[in-house]
C-alpha cells in the first residue's frame, strides 16, 4: 500500500457511507428525477476534442470587466452548490440501482485506494492536474470506464485530460465504455473490457488506475473480474481485498455470469412470458435484460388467447414486471420473489444453460386425499401437484431441474408440512423449516477433458495465460476440476 495515494488525496472514508441493502428492487424505488440520470440509449452526448476561439463575432476582442473578490467568491459559492446538489442527486440515483447506500461526493475531487500494489481503483480524474497527480503515484495506465454523459453530468472535459496524457508521456489514457447502474451491460462488456486491461498491463507495466465515476460499482468489478481471470485470485477473496481498503459495491452475480458466459460460449436459452386476455389494451414488460427504464412489449395471440413475449437470454437470474395498461403488476402464474425491504415483488426467471437433472420427491400414503410441492423452480406462490401411485403406495412428484439448491415444502390436504424423510434446511430467522434437494452437476470425462478447449476458445486473451490457476473458474461454474 503507497502512502500516497492517502496522503494527496482525501480519504475515502470522509466521503463514502455504504450499508449493504436487499438486492431486489422495483422500479417503483426510483423517482423520476433519479430515473433521469440512468443512462439510456436516448442519450447521446458526444464530446469533441476540437478547440473553439471565443470572440466577438465581428471578430474585436471583447471587453472584460474583472469581477470583484465578492463577485468571485458568490461564483465559487453557485458552483460548489450546484455540484454537491449533483453529488446528491447521483448518489441517491446509485443507492436506488446498486442495492446499497452509497455516497460519492464530486466536489471533493478525485479519491482512490491501492487494492494491489500495481492496481488502483479509484473515482473519475475531473481536471487535467489529475493527470499529474497519478503520475506522480507511478501509474502508467489509467483506464477509464465512462460513458460521455457520465462526463457530461459532471462536466468533465475528458478531452482535456487525454491531451494532457499525451503531453507529459509515460502515461496511456484508455477508455473502455460500461453502462452506469446496468449490470447486465457490465456482464456482457466484462470479457473484452478485461481483455484490454490485460494487454494494456502487459504492454505499459507500472501501476494501473482504473475508475469509472465514483469508483464504487464497475471499477471495482472490472478490477475483480482481471483478479479473477488473470491473476489467480479466487472471487470472493478478491473481493474481500478489494473491501479490506475501499467500501464498494461491485456486482458479484454480473462477474459470476461473464465466467459462465466465456466458459460457455455465451450460450441463450429463449423464454416465453404469457399473460392472459382479459380485455387488456397493452402487455409490456419491464427488467429483464434491459433494466426497470425500458419496456418490452408482448404481442396478442389470438389462438392462444394470451399476450406473449418470446426473448433469447443470456444464463443468469432475471426480474421483471408486467405494465398492463399503465399499470405495474405481476404475474401469479410465474415465479415471485419474496418480498424486499421495501415490501415490492417482482417475477423471476433464472437461466443456467446446463443439463437438467430430473429429480423424484414421494411423499408416503397415509390416508390424504391430496399432495402438493410449493417452492423448488417455481416459487412459494405456485403449488405443483403430486400423482398417486398405487403400486408404489406413494405421492410422487418427477420434475427436471437445472443445477442449483431449491427449497420446497409440501402441502398435505391444505397444511403446509415437510418431509423428515428428505433433507432439511436449518431454521431461517422466522424459525421456519423446508425440505431442500441440491441437484449438481455431472459431466462425462470427455466433457470435463473439453473444459480447458472451451475456456480457451472464448477468453478474449493469449492461450498462454490460461494456466492451472483458472482451474478454480471450472470449479465454480460447474462444481467438478479438470
Amino acid at each position: 500500500m503507497s502512502a500516497v495515494g492517502h496522503a494527496t488525496l482525501p480519504r475515502l472514508d470522509c466521503m463514502l457511507r455504504i450499508k449493504v441493502c436487499s438486492e431486489q428492487h422495483s422500479v417503483a424505488q426510483l423517482s423520476s428525477a433519479s430515473m433521469s440520470l440512468l443512462p439510456s440509449h436516448s442519450r447521446s452526448a458526444t464530446f469533441s476534442c476540437s478547440s473553439t476561439a471565443i470572440g466577438s463575432p465581428s471578430g474585436t476582442a471583447p471587453s472584460f470587466k474583472s469581477p470583484s473578490e465578492e463577485e468571485k467568491e458568490e461564483m465559487e459559492n453557485i458552483e460548489t452548490s450546484s455540484d454537491e446538489e449533483k453529488s446528491d442527486e447521483y448518489s441517491s440515483t446509485m443507492t436506488h440501482a446498486m442495492g446499497a447506500v452509497l455516497t460519492y461526493r464530486h466536489e471533493l475531487g478525485m479519491n482512490y485506494n491501492f487494492v494491489l500494489p500495481d492496481l488502483i481503483v479509484g473515482s473519475c480524474l475531473q481536471t487535467p492536474s489529475d493527470v499529474d497527480r497519478l503520475k506522480k503515484v507511478g501509474v502508467k495506465t489509467i483506464f477509464c470506464l465512462q460513458q460521455d454523459p457520465d462526463l457530461e453530468y459532471f462536466g468533465v472535459d475528458i478531452c482535456a485530460i487525454q491531451d494532457r496524457a499525451k503531453e507529459i508521456g509515460g502515461i496511456e489514457h484508455i477508455r473502455e465504455q460500461i453502462r452506469d447502474f446496468d449490470p447486465f451491460d457490465l456482464r456482457k462488456r466484462l470479457p473484452a473490457v478485461v481483455a484490454t486491461l490485460y494487454k494494456a498491463v502487459q504492454r505499459n507495466k507500472g501501476i494501473t488506475y482504473i475508475h469509472c465515476t465514483a469508483g464504487l460499482g464497475r471499477a471495482p468489478a472490472v478490477a475483480l473480474a482481471y483478479m479473477f481471470w488473470l491473476l489467480g485470485y479466487e472471487l470472493l477473496e478478491a473481493n474481500e481485498i478489494l473491501l479490506s481498503v475501499r467500501p464498494c459495491f461491485p456486482k458479484l452475480e454480473a462477474i459470476r455470469n461473464a465466467t459462465c458466459d466465456l466458459l460457455t460460449g455465451g450460450a441463450r436459452e429463449t423464454i416465453h412470458l404469457k399473460w392472459p386476455a382479459d380485455g387488456c389494451q397493452s402487455v409490456e414488460i419491464s427488467g429483464l435484460d434491459v433494466g426497470w427504464g425500458q419496456m418490452l412489449p408482448l404481442t396478442f395471440v389470438p389462438k392462444e388467447k394470451h399476450w406473449i413475449l418470446s426473448r433469447e437470454l443470456l444464463v443468469g437470474k432475471y426480474e421483471y414486471k408486467y405494465i398492463v395498461d399503465g399499470v405495474w403488476t405481476t404475474n401469479h402464474h410465474e415465479p415471485l420473489t419474496q418480498p424486499n425491504k421495501d415490501g415490492h415483488i417482482n417475477n423471476f426467471v433464472e437461466l443456467t444453460g446446463g443439463v437438467r437433472t430430473t429429480i423424484h420427491l414421494k411423499w408416503p400414503n397415509d390416508g390424504c386425499q391430496s399432495v402438493e410441492i410449493s417452492g423448488l423452480d417455481v416459487g412459494w406462490g405456485q403449488m405443483l401437484p403430486l400423482t398417486f401411485v398405487p403400486k408404489e403406495n406413494h405421492w410422487i412428484l418427477h420434475r427436471e431441474l437445472l443445477v442449483g439448491k431449491y427449497e420446497y415444502k409440501y402441502i398435505v390436504d391444505g397444511s403446509w408440512r415437510t418431509n423428515h424423510h428428505e433433507p432439511l434446511t436449518r431454521p431461517n430467522m422466522d424459525g421456519h423449516i423446508n425440505n431442500f434437494v441440491e441437484v449438481v452437476a455431472e459431466f462425462e470425462d470427455a466433457k470435463t477433458k473439453n473444459l480447458r478447449r472451451r475456456v480457451i476458445k472464448f477468453l478474449p486473451f493469449e492461450h498462454d495465460t490460461i494456466t492451472t490457476s483458472n482451474e478454480h473458474l471450472i470449479m465454480l461454474v460447474f462444481g467438478t476440476p479438470f
